[in-house]
């Protein structure tokens, strides 16, 4: 058996005694992260929160203290409410944000999902104010994206609302059958059934589960009055169960199409997730996160239900005007997702220089799309007769207006113009695959005029450094929330919920980010 020099290590005893305990604080390093947290959130408002706990009763915990446990925990890709509450009972860091207070996994829900749903917002705003404050961001230039991140649903949960439009047109139909079976049974259902007329029933455009059931009720109590029953009426009767389930099946697709509204489907285990296609092609219950940034700091976030970047973009936006005209940016830079004429709508109003890039910008600084005369923009214009010139010198002349709105409530108008003779056209085949032989063209004027100064704002020396800087400054977040913090999946079901996560997300980016920045 060998020996051990004892010389040659440290004296080890497990059970040694401390004559005076330690401050918890001496054990955390100055520049450390929980240091960062617990001097940030000191300075958040939180005392909206007062009123909502009693003076009677056992005290509740500080909410200040609660929020920096959970801002904390996000920090350390800790997610569950089981593992902060063990964490304050194993982790020195913890434990000191804490004052060795130790709730329970419930406590820390509570205040997570409930509490602080109403204040998260100012308390993302005061973030971002003391950021501004140290000269980390400037209300300059935001850079947005966005990302699909799956919703916590059961992937076979689905409801297509195609699918409820068609089985409602099922109901509709079997109810006309239905009804045209009563009346054929008894011509004289008006003095016996009342004053409800059921060929005006038979025109299903206005069907709804309400009538459904009143006219069932209605046919029933009438048959219940008599004292002897026919034949004929217990087939009525018959059929007057089967409207009655018909109305019930009415009900549900109402139901269902309500939920929805206007979305192409959506999660019966959390209805507000949207069914969407993922980066792997698969088809998951998901919500739209919208996020802003400048100087790699998180400026804004949103969660949208939308599964195009545009249709997300005009709320995120107005949450910026809603906090204040004073953290609207000079310059939006985006991808070619976010390029609508919505959008660059709403940025002109409100005095922000575009460089959105819109669909189609890539193609444009190309030479072959460039010097194709059959590009509808290489058409030259006459305004003084409104017409355009095709490349072999015809003239496409205005032929109707249109007037369109998005489901946004969003107003449009597009004019359409066309060749009145294309016969005997050398490069017809070129020009135009239209079975009609005319060449024809839309264009959207406001659109336009809004694409040629994005496009220059883009070709100037500021949108190509824009350009360039928009992958790691907005890219990073993503990147980091995914691989660096595992977050791939939200914990929290609903729309409320899962907006609440991402501002978790975002304000202990921008406190890791912070705690980074003041290192150097």
């Amino acid at each position: 058996m060998s020996t051990i020099r004892k010389s040659n290590f440290k004296a080890y005893h497990q059970d040694q005694g401390l004559l005076l305990p330690p401050y918890l604080g001496d054990l955390v390093p100055v520049n450390h992260l929980s240091r960062v947290v617990n001097r940030v959130i000191d300075s958040v408002r939180v005392e909206a929160l007062y009123d909502q706990f009693s003076d009677l009763g056992c005290s509740a915990y500080h909410p200040l203290m609660m929020l920096k446990v959970i801002i904390y925990a996000y920090c350390q890709k800790v997610y569950s409410n089981r593992k902060t509450a063990q964490a304050l009972r194993q982790d020195v860091t913890f434990m000191w944000l804490s004052g060795m207070q130790t709730p329970s996994y419930r406590s820390i829900g509570r205040f997570r999902s409930v509490y602080f749903r109403d204040i998260i917002e100012d308390v993302f705003t005061d973030v971002l104010d003391l950021l501004h404050q140290e000269g980390y961001i400037k209300f300059e230039e935001y850079f947005v994206d966005g990302t699909m991140i799956e919703a916590d649903a059961n992937k076979y949960s689905h409801v297509w609302l195609k699918n409820t439009e068609r089985y409602k047109k099922a109901v509709k139909d079997r109810v006309c059958s239905l009804l045209l079976d009563i009346d054929t049974i008894n011509k004289a259902e008006d003095d016996r059934y009342g004053d409800q007329d059921l060929e005006e029933m038979g025109d299903n455009s206005n069907l709804t589960s309400e009538k459904i059931k009143e006219v069932s009720d209605n046919i029933n109590s009438k048959l219940q009055e008599k004292q002897k029953q026919t034949q004929a009426d217990r087939k009525i009767k018959s059929k007057v169960g089967q409207l009655r389930k018909e109305s019930e099946k009415m009900a549900k697709y109402e139901e269902q199409e309500k939920i929805g509204n206007g979305r192409k489907s959506f999660s019966k285990t959390d209805e507000d997730a949207t069914f969407n296609r993922m980066k792997d092609d698969s088809l998951k219950p998901s919500y739209n996160w919208q996020v802003s940034s400048e100087n790699q700091f998180i400026t804004n976030f949103t969660t949208g239900q939308n599964a195009a970047d545009s249709a997300n973009f005009p709320d995120h936006f107005r949450k910026i005007i809603e906090r204040g005209k004073n953290y609207l940016p000079k310059n939006y830079v985006g991808d070619m997702g976010y390029g609508s004429e919505e959008n660059f709508n709403l940025l002109d109003e409100n005095q922000v220089n575009s460089y959105l890039k819109y669909p189609g910008f890539s193609r444009e600084t190309k030479p072959e799309y460039r010097n194709n005369p059959f590009v509808k923009e290489n058409f030259k214009y006459a305004q003084e007769g409104d017409f355009y010139i095709c490349p072999q010198g015809k003239k496409l002349k205005f032929k109707n207006q249109r007037e369109e709105t998005t489901k946004r409530g969003f107003a449009f108008i597009t004019r359409n113009y066309q060749c009145t003779d294309c016969s005997g056209c050398i490069v017809l085949e070129q020009c135009t695959k239209s079975k009609e032989q005319h060449r024809s063209i839309t264009v959207n004027r406001r659109l336009d005029q809004y694409r040629t100064k994005t496009r220059d704002n883009l070709n100037t020396e500021t949108g190509i450094s824009l350009r360039k800087r928009r992958s790691f400054e907005i890219e990073t977040f993503f990147g980091d929330l995914k691989h660096n913090q595992s977050y791939r999946r939200i914990r929290l079901r609903g729309l409320l919920k899962a907006n609440l996560e991402l501002a978790m997300l975002s304000i202990s980016y921008n406190l890791r980010k912070l705690c980074i920045k003041e290192a150097y």
